[in-house]
């Protein structure tokens, strides 16, 4: 064993104790070499004492969270603008191609009959109408009053047909109001088929 204050192969430690320190033994491998700990005390606990930062500042993200609200609810507002201006032109013209279709198929079945044309006036008609009326008994119908003029209102969008009225007159005179009922056939094609 050596004696103390000795250098030896092994590590070497600073006498225990109190006293002085031996040479070799001071900062900062000495007990000087820790700085003293100061403690703060704690806040003291009551109303109005509000320890600091007990939450992350927020102004910067509330006002990030407003603007990207706006802007999210303003792109919502111009896309459903948008939605809505488009079906409402996709209505707008499907309803302009039903009476277009219908003022047409009308005034074709007209003058088919003005022209005594019977037989594209019958082919102008719905297979429906078709079924239970043979050629024969529409000819004799429609024989016997002469339509020498008529005059076409504006066609009425029902769920599943076109009313078209329609004011006719005949070759003695009399007028008739007639509302002509128009639909779309198992061929697509927009056909008479009937009046109401």
């Amino acid at each position: 064993m050596n004696n103390p204050g000795e250098p030896s192969g092994g590590p070497s430690f600073p006498p225990a104790g109190p006293g002085p320190v031996p040479p070799g033994y001071g900062p900062p491998y000495g007990p000087s070499a820790v700085p003293p700990v100061t403690v703060l005390p704690a806040p003291p606990a009551g109303p109005g004492v509000r320890p600091p930062f007990v939450a992350p500042p927020t102004d910067g993200n509330r006002k990030r969270l407003w603007t990207g609200l706006v802007t999210a609810g303003v792109i919502a507002i111009v896309l459903c603008g948008g939605g809505v201006a488009g079906f409402a032109a996709l209505v707008t013209s499907t309803v302009d191609a039903r009476r277009t279709a219908a003022t047409k198929a009308v005034t074709e079945f007209l003058i088919d009959l003005q022209h005594d044309n019977f037989a594209g006036a019958y082919e102008a008609q719905c297979d429906e109408v078709k079924q239970h009326l043979t050629f024969r008994a529409f000819t004799n119908t429609f024989s016997n009053a002469q339509i020498i003029s008529f005059r076409l209102e504006e066609p009425e969008i029902d769920t599943d047909a076109t009313i078209v009225p329609v004011q006719l007159t005949f070759t003695d005179g009399t007028q008739d109001l007639e509302r002509i009922v128009v639909v779309q056939d198992s061929d697509a094609a927009y056909r008479v088929c009937g009046d109401e």
